[in-house]
């Protein structure tokens, strides 16, 4: 009885031995990874930071988008991922503003009352404003270097 439960350590220990190596290179993989997407979305909320001058552009979030889309985002920790959608939806909104005021200077191309172009230049103003919020954001976020380690 002895030699029988001598013979089921090594093959017991042998399995144990590949969980614990899977695992740690399943750590390493998912560490990898974060780092990856961190420097990503850096770059990309870089470029959203430059497109911020006053123009009224749209602003790029693909990256963001296709990480969210993807579950990527989860190899992420929590305050991380807060951080960043909390950001990503003020660009979303600013996108939404643009798109609002891109409609109301053709609106106002196509009937150019006093009216038409009331609308225009308020809601013009309203989103450089809101640009220069989310700028102020943008560099927050990035000047939080804990963040992107």
């Amino acid at each position: 009885m002895n030699s029988f439960f001598l013979t089921l350590i090594g093959p017991f220990a042998g399995v144990l031995l590949a969980f614990a190596i899977n695992w740690l290179f399943s750590v390493c993989g998912k560490h990898k990874r974060s780092k990856e997407i961190r420097m990503s979305l850096r770059e990309e909320l870089e470029t959203c930071k430059a497109t911020l001058y006053g123009a009224i552009n749209l602003i790029p979030t693909q990256i963001y988008q296709a990480a969210r889309n993807s579950g990527d985002l989860m190899v992420l920790n929590h305050k991380q991922r807060m951080l960043i959608a909390k950001i990503y939806n003020y660009c979303e909104d600013t996108n939404y503003e643009a798109k609002r005021v891109r409609d109301a200077a053709e609106d106002y191309r196509k009937d150019p009352s006093e009216h038409r172009k009331r609308e225009w230049g308020g809601l013009s103003i309203m989103h450089q404003e809101h640009e220069k919020d989310l700028r102020k954001a943008i560099e927050s976020l990035l000047a939080n270097e804990s963040l992107w380690k």
